[in-house]
């Protein structure tokens, strides 16, 4: 946890009902967390193996670096509920007005229909997207199932068997969507087959980077 007055108190939690020091919390992010403990240095936890990861609601891009600590530690199950999925989003917005994604033979049907002049391609926005894109709402929870799923792909990459479902009813909340993922395999290189299925989806949307996949730097197209 990055908040170090929220780390404080819940420390002080379990000093007064007996918990500490078994269950301690951290003031560190989870990249910093999991440099600590693969280095021969001092640990945050003294270097102790992460069996079981959680991340509940880490803000965007936290959760992939939590996803990351728990690939690289090798840990057995990784549990997370992610949170505002803004890269994404703003990769999508980019790729929509910048018109790249796309797969070319659907392109090319919209370069028909639309009759776009040269010039106008260079600069187009893609039709095909456009009332998904001019609504915040939907927008946003198309970036939210986009993300999960090249997160869901990426850790069946790493030898995960991932699941996502909704862990909680909407009415408490609207991120009540899970990842689960119980390791089954080494893998010994990468699926060539995910790979593509993967860089298609990412090509669709126009997406270049995710971070999960830049920090197991796997490349989207």
């Amino acid at each position: 946890e990055i908040r170090k007055d929220l780390v404080d108190f819940c420390n002080q939690v379990c000093e007064n009902v007996g918990l500490g020091p078994d269950l301690q919390f951290v003031h560190v992010s989870a990249i910093d967390f999991l440099q600590s403990s693969l280095s021969s240095s001092s640990s945050p936890m003294d270097s102790k193996p992460v069996d079981i990861l959680i991340a509940l609601h880490a803000c965007d891009t936290a959760t992939d670096d939590a996803l990351f600590n728990g690939i690289q530690s090798n840990s057995t199950i990784i549990i997370s509920a992610p949170c505002c999925h803004k890269q994404v989003r703003q990769e999508m917005i980019q790729g929509f007005h910048q018109g790249r994604g796309i797969l070319p033979d659907i392109q090319n049907e919209l370069d028909s229909e639309f009759d776009l002049g040269q010039e106008s391609k260079s600069h187009r926005s893609r039709p095909i997207l456009r009332n998904v894109m001019k609504h915040g709402i939907l927008l946003e929870r198309q970036a939210e199932l986009v993300t999960d799923a090249i997160r869901s792909t990426l850790l069946e990459m790493k030898g995960y068997q991932a699941k996502v479902f909704e862990f909680v009813n909407s009415e408490h909340t609207a991120k009540n969507l899970l990842i689960t993922a119980v390791r089954k395999t080494e893998p010994k290189s990468v699926d060539a087959q995910k790979l593509r299925e993967l860089e298609a989806l990412c090509g669709f949307y126009g997406i270049h980077n995710q971070r999960l996949a830049d920090l197991l730097e796997i490349k989207l197209g």
